[in-house]
């Protein structure tokens, strides 16, 4: 029944996502709105099949905003790669568990792959469950996180994933590299979490100029949180966008845009952060923040 049964048209919910849940939370509301027609006409030709998931029959008004946070909206080159992106996930978990000083053994971290086949048996140790996963072939598949999060498979959502004109939406967006004064490419400055070095340094000089690749790469793709490029961060591109600072009044139907948090990396967003060690860094007051704009919205 979920955790707020009274959802609906009537008591419609504010959805925010950091990183790649910025896409879900937009892939969600859009299915709210307006469906899947594929999934329709399949059950409507096989009535036979297993009753369809109310999701995908749309015409739910139930969100009154979406908030983004460090979210890929165009993807991000580093996961152009499949077996780049896959590598990193995983380097990613076991990172997380070394930072909270756990044993990653002991971790209860489920990747949620039921549906492909992978899931965690009783008592099997999280190494054996990741490696598993790791040396599938749902690597193979484009119907995978890492599609979604690459920049032909943000390019295809893009196209999908529609920003209403009764929904707000705001972003936030993280930089965490700066650009050398010898070569022009952008490096991670020194407290990025190590984690991230590798992925930014990538991103910091990578360009493609061959559209049949994928989307084209130049220098404005540089500046980069570790993992998310500043103009993927911002706003789906081909979507409307305003610049937004607080104490403004917000618009719906359109991207408002909070400015670049400089210094910031993918991770502080999450608590997770090297500066925590040199500054006075809390994150609370970012989110609380956060909830008093979405709170003060103006009713429908």
């Amino acid at each position: 029944t979920g955790i707020y049964p009274e959802w609906d048209e009537n008591n419609p919910v504010h959805m925010l996502g950091h990183s790649m849940g910025g896409l879900t939370i937009r892939g969600v509301t859009d299915l709210l709105r307006d469906g899947n027609e594929a999934e329709r006409a399949y059950h409507q030709a096989h009535p036979e099949a297993e009753a369809m998931s109310p999701l995908f029959a749309g015409g739910r008004d139930w969100v009154f905003s979406n908030t983004s946070i460090a979210t890929p909206h165009n993807g991000s080159q580093y996961a152009d790669d499949e077996s780049r992106g896959a590598a990193l996930m995983k380097d990613l978990v076991l990172e997380l568990a070394k930072i909270t000083g756990t044993n990653p053994n002991s971790l209860v971290y489920d990747f949620k792959f039921d549906h492909w086949g992978l899931k965690r048996e009783r008592g099997e140790t999280f190494t054996s469950y990741m490696n598993r996963v790791m040396a599938s072939d749902i690597w193979e598949s484009e119907d995978i996180s890492v599609t979604d999060l690459s920049t032909p498979g943000a390019q295809d959502n893009n196209t999908w994933m529609d920003t209403f004109p009764d929904v707000y939406y705001f972003s936030h967006t993280a930089l965490s590299t700066y650009k050398s004064l010898l070569t022009g490419r952008h490096l991670p400055n020194a407290l990025t979490i190590p984690i991230f070095i590798q992925p930014s340094i990538f991103m910091g000089k990578f360009t493609r100029t061959n559209p049949a690749e994928g989307p084209i790469i130049d220098h404005s793709w540089w500046p980069n949180d570790g993992i998310v490029s500043v103009v993927s961060s911002k706003h789906p591109f081909n979507h409307p966008v305003v610049s937004y600072t607080d104490g403004q009044t917000p618009q719906p139907g359109v991207w408002n845009s909070y400015p670049v948090m400089n210094n910031w990396d993918h991770m502080d967003f999450m608590g997770i952060s090297l500066s925590s060690y040199a500054t006075s860094y809390n994150i609370q007051p970012f989110y609380l923040k956060t909830a008093e704009t979405l709170h003060s919205l103006p009713a429908r």
